[in-house]
């Protein structure tokens, strides 16, 4: 991880040979060390010298251990070994080599929808499979989130964390930090009353909010704590703090944030399905290389890992092309009329396809070699056709790499006017187009809603 110090003392834990100190709090370090005799790195988390393999704060880490030991899942990292006799106290854990994203939030204040949608389903994930053993993590923060380099996504530190057969914690093993400023506490946690799984997902609730809007839902308020804020308000809800979120995350984020239990998500599956279904309408890349992507964007690695180049998004460098589909279905539709006869090319082809030689232009390229992008907002929402070729459906429509230039952009809505732009774009800018449609009545056999994004797909 980054900010590493090289300490020379302790030489080792058993048969992991320190190399440098990681952290260090007021009752434990980590050290990352090397197992020679396996060729592995790991995380060794031990008490201080100061304390006692006897005292409570040990009996915690005991505990922490016991937790982890029973866990198996990517996104938990794997007990290597645990020791205590009556001098030491030590654990070893896999080494997730990256950063906290804590660290990537200091760097970046917040994170596009994609990288946050899908660092919180990852965390989702480890959660459910958690949950299905009786285990409460309590202290979901993004200090606890530890991103790989790779943009493989951990949750770690399970000491506070509550298990129906094991007695509860005696004390947070790093101090009463959590208690004394309630950050990422929910409200039955500041109660002192009863949790469940459903405290975990308010946790997570207030996670993703900060990813998305790039501050924290609560805040303490003139005489009112952070505490009472968490209890009584309601949060802004995060698209009219950030506009770019899309009205359905915002619907995910205040769902997770209710005050009551009961009106939450009832499980981190189900909170599992909202954000992959969510995710797969922003875009289809894979999860890791989006997370390693905001990595490198913030300068915590060099470059994310390539795309394999098998995988259907694979695009160098950019954020995910739309899908060509609409426009394959286009061209095939008018091969087909042309074979059946030329005469029936001019009876309905242009309700989806603006024509082409009436602009003049060539056929829109998908993929450009040094593109710009453009980011179209419609509300309610609206085909997007560039250059009379249909590329995508709002609200969920990924940013569309253009050839930089003058393009011709047209929003269509069965029920309002055409709505008719020209963007002029630069290679590696980025333009918001956000078009209101001018909707006369809404469908009366069908709400007017948008139909499943063409260029959407779930990984």
């Amino acid at each position: 991880m980054l900010g590493e110090q090289v300490t020379p003392k302790p030489e080792a834990f058993g048969s992991f040979r320190v190399v440098s100190l990681l952290a260090s709090g007021p009752l434990t370090e980590v050290y990352r060390c090397t197992q020679d005799s396996l060729d592995r790195e790991a995380a060794v988390k031990s008490l201080k010298p100061s304390l006692a393999p006897s005292s409570p704060f040990a009996l915690t880490l005991s505990r922490e251990a016991r937790l982890l030991s029973s866990l198996r899942h990517d996104n938990i990292p794997r007990v290597l070994d645990f020791a205590q006799d009556a001098e030491h106290m030590w654990l070893a854990m896999e080494l997730i080599d990256g950063a906290t994203l804590a660290q990537l939030l200091e760097r970046s204040q917040r994170l596009e929808p994609s990288a946050a949608l899908a660092i919180a389903l990852e965390v989702a994930r480890a959660l459910a499979h958690a949950h299905d053993r009786n285990i409460i993590h309590c202290d979901i923060r993004p200090s606890n989130i530890v991103l790989s380099k790779d943009g493989h996504v951990v949750l770690v530190d399970f000491s506070s964390a509550q298990a129906e057969d094991l007695p509860a914690a005696p004390e947070p093993v790093e101090s009463r930090s959590s208690i004394d400023e309630p950050t990422y506490m929910s409200p039955e946690q500041i109660l002192g009353e009863p949790i469940d799984a459903r405290s975990d997902v308010f946790l997570l609730g207030i996670v993703l909010y900060e990813m998305l809007a790039g501050k924290r839902p609560f805040e303490a308020r003139g005489e009112h704590t952070l505490a009472h804020s968490i209890r009584h308000d309601d949060p802004p809800p995060v698209d009219s703090v950030q506009p770019a979120v899309p009205r359905s995350v915002a619907k995910i984020v205040a769902s997770c944030l209710q005050k009551l239990p009961g009106d939450r998500y009832g499980s981190a599956h189900e909170l599992v399905e909202r954000l992959e279904s969510a995710y797969g309408k922003l875009t289809a890349r894979p999860r890791a290389n989006v997370v390693a992507l905001a990595l490198a964007r913030a300068k915590l690695i060099d470059r994310p890992p390539p795309m394999e180049k098998d995988h259907p998004e694979f695009f160098v460098g950019s954020p995910a092309r739309p899908s060509v589909v609409p426009a394959l279905r286009v061209q095939l539709i008018a091969l087909a009329l042309i074979v059946l006869g030329g005469a029936a090319i001019h009876l309905g082809i242009d309700s989806n396809v603006e024509s082409q030689s009436a602009s003049g232009r060539e056929p829109l390229e998908l993929v450009p070699a040094k593109p710009g992008f453009l980011r179209v907002l419609a509300d309610p929402w609206a085909h997007v056709i560039v250059d009379g070729e249909q590329v995508a459906t709002t609200p969920f429509a990924q940013p569309i790499p253009l050839e930089a230039g003058v393009h011709h952009v047209t929003l269509r809505h069965p029920n309002a006017p055409d709505e008719r732009r020209v963007v002029k774009i630069a290679a590696g800018e980025n333009v918001l187009l956000d078009v209101t449609m001018r909707v006369k009545a809404p469908s009366k056999p069908q709400p007017s809603a948008p139909p499943p994004a063409p260029s959407s797909s779930t990984p």
